[in-house]
């Protein structure tokens, strides 16, 4: 993700990166973002907490499905390259919301990280 929004080649508006973490200690390169957002003209979304349920990429306390959540924060989802990180489960609920946003297969990406 550092790679992708390090290039200034955005419009604003053009690319948002959502990024959920579970606790404040996984909040890692937040001010290395912000720089490289700020100069990418990419939105940062933060999404702070443990995930609602097995089933879902989002912390609890949203309401709302997970695709319907997620067309709110990237309005452009279905038009979009999407590039996801996190560990298998994880990737399967986001991917599962892309599609249901209006996604195709191909424009998902994903790499897979386990602690």
């Amino acid at each position: 993700m550092r790679a992708l929004i390090g290039e200034p080649q955005f419009n604003p508006g053009d690319a948002t990166l959502i990024y959920h973490y579970s606790g404040p200690e996984h909040r890692i390169f937040v001010e290395e973002l912000e720089s490289l957002a700020g100069r990418s003209a990419i939105r940062v979304v933060y999404l702070p907490g443990a995930r609602r349920d097995n089933g879902s990429w989002l912390p609890a306390g949203f309401s709302g499905t997970d695709h319907e959540v997620l067309a709110e924060l990237a309005p452009l989802v279905a038009d979009s390259d999407i590039y996801l990180c996190g560990p298998l489960e994880w990737l399967a609920a986001a991917r599962r919301a892309a599609h249901r946003a209006g996604a195709r297969h191909h424009q998902i990406h994903s790499e897979e990280f386990a602690w």
